[in-house]
């Protein structure tokens, strides 16, 4: 399949590249894959990378004791294994799995290496579709997921999936998230965010209504409460006085 086709497919495509060189240009195949079906495994040969044109992805870091962690997930476009290409790794960093169905086009990793190589417009592009990310993680989340208290980082989660206006027809707000996304969207053992939310429970910060993780008006408007008091302890434990003391203390 011919890139003009791939454009037809997804247009979005159109912002990282007109057109490829006339040497690698014709390679491309398309494939699907029904939701829950591997894309790639974690350190399969990087023989092929993908891009994806339709659907959604998540990218999952997989632990040899079966504990999983979902690195992030991805609409169109997106690269599959692009970073493994770029960083000349040999293996996939991840094991890649669809979410909902995906249409995905592949083409061999020499390829798409000769493609960046004769096209610093789209080498450009698709560093920065990673650089991007990696800097929003860091500036928002590395620090905290590094030092911070577990309950403060489910705490804080839990506030990220509510908005003022989910109470304008109920007075308690009930996430549909099931222990187990909390457990794989934050890097947390699952008997981890069980005894989490427990404690949290118990300190009023949030509720349980069948199950699931709510809040009510009442306890949305302490967040600011609950925030300032999760983080002041760091991950072991300490009492600290102010997040800047931390990280300055841990660099050292």
């Amino acid at each position: 399949m011919y890139f003009c086709d791939l454009v037809k497919k997804q247009p979005l495509l159109r912002a990282y590249a007109t057109d490829v060189p006339q040497e690698i240009d014709g390679k491309f195949s398309v494939k699907k894959f029904l939701p829950q079906a591997t894309i790639l495994c974690k350190d399969s040969d990087l023989t092929h990378v993908g891009i994806l044109l339709s659907g959604c992805y998540r990218a999952i870091d997989e632990h040899k004791n079966g504990y999983i962690y979902v690195l992030e997930k991805r609409k169109p476009v997106a690269f599959i294994g692009a970073l493994a290409c770029i960083s000349y790794a040999d293996k996939t960093s991840a094991r890649f799995e669809a979410i909902k169905e995906c249409e995905v086009a592949f083409i061999k990793a020499s390829d798409f290496d000769f493609w960046m190589m004769h096209d610093p417009a789209f080498l450009r592009r698709v560093c920065c579709d990673y650089t991007e990310r990696f800097y929003r993680f860091f500036y928002s989340t590395g620090a905290e997921l590094l030092y911070a208290s577990t309950k403060y980082l489910l705490y804080k989660y839990f506030l990220s999936l509510i908005s003022r206006t989910a109470y304008s027809a109920s007075p308690i707000c009930v996430l549909r998230k099931t222990r187990r996304d909390v457990s794989e969207e934050n890097g947390v053992p699952l008997k981890t965010v069980n005894r989490t939310i427990a404690a949290l429970v118990q300190d009023g910060a949030i509720s349980i209504v069948r199950g699931k993780v709510g809040l009510t008006l009442t306890q949305y408007r302490k967040a600011s409460y609950y925030m300032e008091k999760y983080g002041q302890h760091s991950k072991n434990g300490r009492c600290i006085s102010n997040g800047g003391q931390q990280i300055a203390i841990a660099q050292e």
